[in-house]
């Protein structure tokens, strides 16, 4: 079996400029715990997961400081960490490093790239375009 096979085909995406409230939103309507992030074009360019709203300063789940690595200049993710916490769009907070798939791609490979690189869901793909989407769940059924 491929990707095709099992992909869910209407797949909610967002632009570059959604904001994080909305984001969200669609998230707990869709009850999905990723979108992938699209240029107007329809190109896919990130991702946004739920772990990607969790780190939320308006939430107080924002990452803590280590104040003496500040006094020495020594944190150097705290601007990224920042930006994660306090962005107000996807852009801000999507995963740029995306893996995607063919929808010719096997079910074991997928599999493999859960397994390997940790993660739960895949956009499947035609020349940059977004088609469907393999979640765990997917897989499972």
């Amino acid at each position: 079996m491929q990707a095709r096979d099992v992909m869910t085909a209407r797949v909610v995406t967002v632009r570059l400029d959604t904001p994080v409230r909305d984001v969200a939103k669609l998230m707990i309507e869709n009850r999905i715990s990723g979108l992938p992030v699209v240029e107007e074009s329809g190109r896919l360019v990130g991702i946004v997961t739920d772990g990607d709203l969790y780190r939320r300063a308006e939430l107080g789940t924002d990452k803590r400081r280590h104040g003496w690595l500040e006094i020495f200049g020594l944190d150097t993710e705290q601007a990224n960490d920042y930006i994660e916490a306090h962005g107000r769009t996807a852009r801000d907070v999507m995963t740029t490093d995306v893996v995607a798939v063919a929808p010719a791609t096997t079910l074991r490979q997928i599999a493999d790239l859960f397994e390997t690189r940790q993660i739960r869901r895949v956009p499947v793909v035609v020349d940059g375009m977004v088609v469907g989407i393999v979640s765990r769940a997917n897989l499972v059924r």
